[in-house]
This record gives C-alpha cells, structure tokens and sequence, in this order.
C-alpha cells in the first residue's frame, strides 16, 4: 500500500452500539465517556428502547448516527427476533428513521443548523459480491427529508475492481450521495481477507473522497480470540475521517447473551493493536495476572487518563462480568481517543503507526 498518512493527524472514533436494553453495559457506559470524542452510531434492534439510547446519547454527544442493521437478520443472534418486529412494523426502515426523527424532536445544531442525527442506509445479504441497489434507494428517499446522510456498505471479500457489478453499483451509490455526506465501509470479515480488504478500502475510500464524502472504516477488527485491530492503520494510510467497531464487542452476538468465561479479562493492548486474555480461577485471580503482567507495568502512563484502569489499580473493581466487560470496553475506547490519537501525530505512514498490522497485510498478499 502506498503511504498516504502524512495529513492525517486527527481520526473521529465511531463507537458502534446497539439498543437492546437499557440495563445494558453500554446503555450504563455511556455518561462515562462524555469527554471523550466519540461519533457513537446506534443500531436500532426495537423500537421500546430507541427512544432511551437515542436521548442518552443526544445529551452527551453531538451527533448520532442511526442505522437499523437488516444484517442481523442473515445470522442467529439474540437481536434477530426483536428486529424482525421492527420490520414488521415499518419494512421500509426510511420510515422508522423518519418516525424517530419526529419522535426525537431534535434541534438543529447551533453551530451549522444541521441535525444530530445522522441516518444510515444499510442493507444486508451478500458479502462475497455485494450490491449497493438498497442503499441507493434509501438514499434518494433520506436526501430529501435530512442532512448530512450516511452510507453504510460492506466491503467485497473480493477485489471489487474485479466485479463488475459490485463496482458499478457502488460507482452509482456515490454518483447519488449528497456532498459532503458518510460513507461507512464496514468489514463484514477481516480474519483472512486482511490483503483483499486493505486494496478494497483504498480504492472505494479513494473514490469516495475523490467526490467529496468523508469516509470511515468500520469493523476491520475482530477481536475475538485476540484479534489485531487494522482500523487505525487503515484509517491513516488512507487519510479517512476515522474508523470505528463495537469496541471488543462481537460483531454477531451470542443467541444467549454474551458467552464470556467468568475467569477471563480482555485487555487491549494500544501498542500491538491487539486483545490480550488474562485467565485464572475466577476474576479475582484473573485480575491479579492482569496487573502482575509485563503489560500493565509497562503501560503506566495510559493509566494516569484512564477511569477504568485506575479503577483496577486502586481495587476498586467488582467480581463479576458486567463490571470486567465495562473495564474493557471503556479501556479500549480510551486507548482509541487517547494513546492512539496521541501515536497520530508522531508518525508519518501506516507501517510507522503499525508495523505488525503491516507485516500481515503483507505476508497475506504473498500467501494468497
């Protein structure tokens, strides 16, 4: 990939979060974060919470982007019911997004007398070659009633170059966004298409920008067991707006509700852009490995702007997995806004910024 990072020494990190209960860990996070720069994007799964999310995250912060996420339907997960119930109701989601605006009542923000909030055209259906038709349909009929407006699209597990009709529809998806709005190129895999997606996202990000939108990369970080977080080196290289992803959180939840051992802490780790376990017998015997660790010595000085690491340090942390998926939720979105912000503005191309998302970017192109 070519180094194209040099300007780009600020990111907006979008949070993604979905609003399926208010007594969920991120509907309780989210006063914890208001000062930290975030674009959060909600994905409505029903409309009895909606409202809840959407006016918590108004209050503290300045915009919202709202996406009704059709591609929970393709998979087994616990919001799939409910959001078949949303669709029920209002099978063109441009209507419910409609209706929520009015339910919201937002104001025009003062400073450019645009709205808060931001509607997502999304689709779901075909990752391999992917066609862009419903978002160009939502966004002839969204242009009309809201500005800015946002696109999200998936990101072809092939070289869209090579697909003549995924690249001629996202060609006509552009041609019919209003300037300056979002494109959202969302990663439905990255774990083994990490060559395929890096010459996807420079070149759909290339011509997007080319065209005036702004542009960020989402999900191109699969945390799970310990994946490697390629959004902020994506990000840079390709001089986008930002990146975003559920912040450790599994792109398809669990049908259950989570699955995590009680005896496992996730720790990201912002200098290898990964996800370190901490397992023991029990939490507390977990918690003791993470702080006994060469990491969390060595990472001393993240701790001093961190709310919930110096929760940890301090022993005041709670037994049980709601607290330890909050530690490391707003853990990993403090290194974002932070300890990767701050690793911005000192290098001047993505292999500075991450030399092992690098390597495997490059090993991948050479291994197929």
């Amino acid at each position: 990939m070519s180094s194209g990072g040099q300007a780009s020494r600020n990111f907006q990190y979008m949070w993604i979060l979905r609003g399926g209960s208010t007594r969920s860990v991120e509907f309780n996070l989210i006063p914890y974060l208001t000062d930290k720069t975030l674009l959060p994007l909600l994905e409505v799964t029903d409309d009895q919470t909606v409202l809840a999310f959407a006016g918590r995250l108004t209050s503290n912060f300045r915009e919202v982007f709202v996406d009704v996420p059709r591609y929970l339907l393709d998979r087994s997960n616990k919001f799939q019911e409910a959001l078949r119930e949303l669709l029920r109701a209002y099978p063109d989601p441009v209507d419910f997004l409609v209706t929520l605006k009015s339910w919201m009542n937002w104001p025009p923000l003062p400073s450019s007398g645009s709205s808060p909030f931001i509607p997502v055209a999304s689709s779901h259906g075909n990752v391999v070659s992917p066609d862009y038709s419903d978002q160009i349909i939502m966004v002839r009929s969204l242009s009309g009633q809201f500005s800015p407006i946002a696109v999200r699209v998936a990101v072809p597990q092939l070289t869209i170059t090579n697909i003549a009709s995924t690249n001629n529809s996202y060609t006509s998806l552009l041609q019919q966004l209003p300037r300056n709005s979002y494109v959202l190129l969302d990663v439905p895999v990255i774990s083994g298409y990490v060559p395929v997606a890096a010459l996807n996202i420079r070149e759909m990000s290339l011509r997007a920008r080319q065209m005036g939108h702004k542009v960020f990369v989402l999900n191109a970080f699969d945390p799970f067991p310990t994946g490697h977080n390629f959004g902020p080196y994506f990000a840079f290289e390709n001089q986008l707006e930002g990146f975003g992803d559920f912040a450790t959180e599994p792109r398809i939840p669990l049908e259950g509700g989570g699955g995590y051992s009680t005896s496992i802490i996730k720790y990201y780790d912002h200098e290898r852009f990964r996800i370190e376990e901490f397992r023991g017998n029990g939490y507390q015997d977990a918690e003791n490995r993470l702080t006994a660790s060469t990491i969390w010595q060595h990472q001393s000085s993240h701790r001093s702007n961190c709310r919930a690491c110096l929760e940890v340090e301090h022993s005041n942390y709670q037994v049980s997995p709601a607290y330890w998926k909050q530690f490391r939720i707003e853990h990993y979105i403090t290194c974002i806004v932070n300890d990767t912000q701050n690793l911005y503005g000192t290098v001047t191309s993505g292999p500075d910024l991450d030399p092992i998302g690098q390597d495997i970017i490059i090993r991948g192109s050479q291994t197929g």
